[in-house]
């Protein structure tokens, strides 16, 4: 994908009954301006048109309902076989931007310890497309335009629609099979990792895919993630993508939606100990009775335990682990995952455990 600098040519936000595909329950933001931006919390969505050109026979927005889900919807001619648009999603600092949405981007790869991206959305297109994650890398801290060295996407869903350059590996992680697809553009390294089987749901540990491209030396571990997206690149046809959860936690910092007028369904605090051995305690609060799940996961993405699977009432609650799996047995030393989910909200914590 190429991105290039544009001025904002049309702005305007309207607030319209549901003409969507899939059904949103409540009022609804629609920002249909070429490269229009709306932030919440520490992201960012962008009405990214970057393929556009000449073409204006097209529509694009991007969305907030009222509920905390957001997303977009395009229509785009059969014109070309190239990417037209990328409507997304942003946490960090795209090259092309001035600033980062949150301080813990960009981020040297030496530096990672954890990088986690939970989602849940629902979509609806047809023509040619596809449902794709991304990070771009850079060679400095600076994380600009000119220093860009690597982009690397994670296809989860597609139609019509092929990587550029040549399969190259099929590495596993979580469950998945993803065919490797690498390209030498003119100013920096593409790659594309795209999975056999759809995903609309579930846990992205973006880590395990850094780690296997260090070993394969397809990442300098000096070298900066500047970002982290999610979106459609479109070619032609129609669509729409509608987010109903989605939290990107790097290394212990983790950023949870917040629209306005979004009423959430309670918090999630620190576990403590933490680091801890024996036992640690995962507490959180509840403003409305919700269907409450705890549970605990490795670094690989394995569940290992369940703690909470129940509708809980009003107040605070705690639950323990004592660093034991489904069968009571114990687990090694190491770093895991708490996946806290009270409603729409999901959470994801750290967990060390010592011996």
């Amino acid at each position: 994908m190429l991105y290039f600098n544009i001025c904002t040519m049309l702005k305007y936000i309207l607030i319209l009954p549901i003409w969507l595909s899939v059904t949103l329950a409540q009022d609804t933001t629609f920002i249909c301006g070429d490269w229009e931006q709306e932030s919440f919390g520490s992201y960012l969505l962008e009405n990214n048109v970057w393929g556009q050109g000449n073409i204006t026979n097209y529509s694009q927005c991007i969305f907030l309902v009222e509920n905390g889900h957001f997303g977009w919807k395009w229509d785009w001619p059969n014109e070309g076989s190239h990417v037209k648009a990328y409507p997304e999603v942003m946490f960090g600092k795209k090259p092309w931007s001035s600033s980062s949405t949150h301080s813990s981007m960009p981020l040297q790869v030496q530096n990672v310890e954890s990088f986690v991206v939970d989602f849940d959305l629902e979509m609806q297109a047809s023509g040619s497309y596809n449902l794709a994650f991304e990070f771009w890398v850079t060679s400095d801290s600076l994380s600009n335009e000119t220093g860009i060295v690597r982009e690397v996407m994670i296809w989860t869903a597609g139609d019509g629609i092929m990587p550029a350059g040549n399969h190259i590996s099929t590495p596993y992680f979580d469950g998945y099979f993803y065919k490797l697809y690498k390209a030498q553009f003119d100013n920096w390294i593409y790659y594309a990792f795209v999975s056999e089987e759809d995903q609309f749901e579930g846990t992205l540990y973006i880590h395990n895919f850094i780690n296997y491209m260090l070993s394969q030396d397809h990442l300098s571990s000096g070298e900066y993630i500047a970002n982290f997206e999610l979106g459609n690149e479109v070619v032609h046809g129609s669509g729409q993508t509608d987010i109903k959860s989605y939290s990107v936690s790097v290394n212990q910092s983790l950023e949870i939606p917040k629209l306005k007028n979004t009423k959430f369904s309670g918090r999630v605090f620190n576990p403590a100990p933490n680091p801890f051995n024996p036992s640690t305690d995962i507490s959180y609060e509840l403003i409305d009775p919700k269907d409450v799940r705890v549970l605990i996961y490795d670094m690989r993405g394995k569940k290992i335990h369940e703690l909470i699977n129940k509708k809980q009432e009003i107040g605070k609650h705690s639950v323990r682990w004592f660093g034991t799996d489904s069968r009571n047995r114990p687990v090694s030393t190491g770093v895991y995952f708490c996946k806290i989910k009270i409603g729409e909200l999901l959470t994801t914590k750290k967990l060390v455990f010592l011996k």
